[in-house]
């Protein structure tokens, strides 16, 4: 019979039960990248307390090594928050940068 003790989980009785209420949302592409997102505020706050050295090549294991990222297993993304106090001129190589640092960066 029905009572609270039999069934399974989620069993509500005769009632349609809330699993099957609530609509299925969205998508999960499997194939998606994930980078690790690196803003210039916070490498600069690495390069004051001296954990990376601004006038050597910045790469992945730098900032892995620096502790500023956990893993990057497709990548890194350098982020354009703190760019306008950004005093320092960088050598860096990331995978991905925004717009933002695209276009104010400089290329010589």
């Amino acid at each position: 019979g029905q009572h609270p003790s039999s069934g399974y989980r989620g069993f509500a009785g005769g009632q349609t039960p809330f699993y099957r209420l609530v609509p299925k949302v969205g998508f999960t592409n499997k194939f998606r990248k994930e980078f690790v997102p690196v803003n210039l505020d916070r490498l600069q706050d690495f390069i004051d307390r001296g954990k990376v050295d601004a006038k050597s090549p910045i790469n992945m294991k730098t900032l892995y090594d620096a502790g500023m990222i956990k893993k990057a297993q497709h990548g890194v993304k350098l982020l354009g928050r703190g760019a306008k106090a950004f005093p320092h001129t960088i050598d860096i190589e990331v995978s991905k940068a925004s717009q933002y640092v695209a276009a104010t960066s400089r290329w010589d």
